[in-house]
């Protein structure tokens, strides 16, 4: 008789057990920022991560971005330590409920501030933590690099790939955008996002592409018409040391081995001209200047038929 009580006991624990991690993998909490007045800590399958509110200075809101994973619109409250909390008049001592795209009116201790809260549905998630855990070193120069940690996870949380990795600033028109590109080298490959896995990756921010579906239009047609190589691609939103840094397009990077399988393939970059003059190039009747990276030393007829491929894809469009 002990033995049946206590293997019900026993049971009753396990199955609190896990109703617990169940529970605590959706948990929303609201905690006391490090850089903000509040933030929220998010939980998933494997661990939890922090999101820092982002401030709009113009109209004095601060905006939450909860990533599509997040399915819970309930909020625990009860670690926050340093003030009451207020939402819209009413004291908030366990969970609040939110509302997508609604304001709300937060009272904490001395600090007052308009929330909003928006919730993506769909996409992917990558959170990037550096060192230094500093967002302006990378966002300085071009050629700044830090290690790190990232993590994808699917829109249900579960985890795709984690791991060390080092992120760079990408691109000519780099320092031109208040939106940067970065360049991401995985220590061990990883599929990203659910694509095919890989060590070099591409964030590209597309603040040149009006409607920011050009680039993703060209991978896509290239692809159907049956290209020989085409840089896998799709659409992430990004999280650098806890701030929501946007919707990027996420791209395998292009490298040699990828593309260079016959003696006939040619490698270009579109370049600035303190650039593309220091190395073997061709200027378009437009004035676009490309980089020749490959084939490395092109001769004079090389280079023109390379010219010739260029205008007529530029006659085209």
């Amino acid at each position: 008789m002990k033995k049946t009580i206590g293997l019900i006991v026993l049971l009753v624990l396990v199955a609190f057990g896990i109703l617990f991690l169940e529970n605590d993998k959706d948990k929303v909490l609201l905690v006391d920022g490090e850089k903000t007045p509040l933030a929220v800590e998010l939980y998933y399958d494997m661990g939890k991560v922090m999101l820092h509110p982002w401030y709009d200075s113009e109209s004095g809101i601060w905006y939450v971005f909860f990533p599509a994973f997040v399915k819970n619109h309930v909020i625990d409250c009860s670690g926050l330590e340093y003030g009451e909390l207020y939402v819209d008049g009413e004291e908030i001592r366990r969970k609040f409920s939110w509302q997508d795209n609604t304001l709300y009116e937060f009272v904490y201790g001395e600090n007052s501030l308009q929330m909003v809260f928006l919730e993506d549905k769909n996409l992917s998630t990558l959170f990037i933590e550096t060192e230094s855990k500093a967002n302006d070193i990378i966002r300085e120069a071009k050629e700044n690099e830090e290690k790190g940690y990232i993590i994808s996870l699917d829109n249900y949380g579960k985890v795709q790939h984690s791991g060390s990795m080092t992120i760079s600033g990408h691109g000519n028109a780099w320092q031109f955008y208040d939106k940067r590109a970065y360049d991401i080298r995985l220590e061990n490959k990883g599929a990203l996002a659910g694509m095919e896995a890989n060590n070099h990756w591409k964030l590209l921010h597309l603040s040149n592409d009006g409607d920011k579906i050009h680039s993703k239009l060209a991978y896509d047609i290239a692809e159907i018409l049956g290209a020989e190589y085409v840089p896998e691609t799709t659409w992430t939103n990004v999280y650098l040391n806890g701030e929501y840094y946007g919707m990027y397009l996420l791209a395998t990077a292009v490298r040699n081995q990828d593309v260079f399988k016959t003696d006939s393939a040619v490698l270009l970059e579109k370049d600035l001209s303190d650039r593309y003059e220091q190395e073997e190039h061709v200027i378009s009747e437009e004035g676009n200047g490309f980089t020749i990276h490959r084939p490395k030393y092109p001769d004079e007829t090389r280079k023109e038929e390379i010219l010739q491929m260029v205008q007529n894809v530029e006659d085209s469009i």
